[in-house]
């Protein structure tokens, strides 16, 4: 199992770290935004904590609440965690393997 995959999909991270930023910064509760998507409270946490990644009708749903594209959420999936997650794909055992 590589690093990233005991981490979690650093692509689902950053765009978990994004719909927690949206909703805070409307100063919503994840209640709140369940009753508007219609995605379980405890599923809203899940996907904010963001270990395993979203289809992209779940990203729709939020990006239709929270007013935004959907390229807005994508987004945060940058291109520096599209090359962290290249190089542990690559196998990234400069370091002499696994401990």
């Amino acid at each position: 199992m590589r690093d990233w995959e005991k981490a979690g999909d650093p692509i689902a991270l950053a765009i978990g770290a994004k719909l927690r930023e949206l909703r805070t910064a409307r100063g919503w509760t994840q209640a709140h935004v369940s009753a508007l998507t219609g995605i379980l409270r405890p599923i809203v946490a899940r996907n904010e904590l963001g270990p395993h990644a979203l289809r992209l009708d779940t990203i729709a749903r939020y990006a239709r609440v929270y007013g935004v594209r959907l390229s807005e959420i994508v987004a945060a999936a940058d291109e520096q965690t599209i090359e962290d997650l290249r190089a542990c794909a690559c196998g990234g055992d400069e370091g002499g393997g696994e401990s």
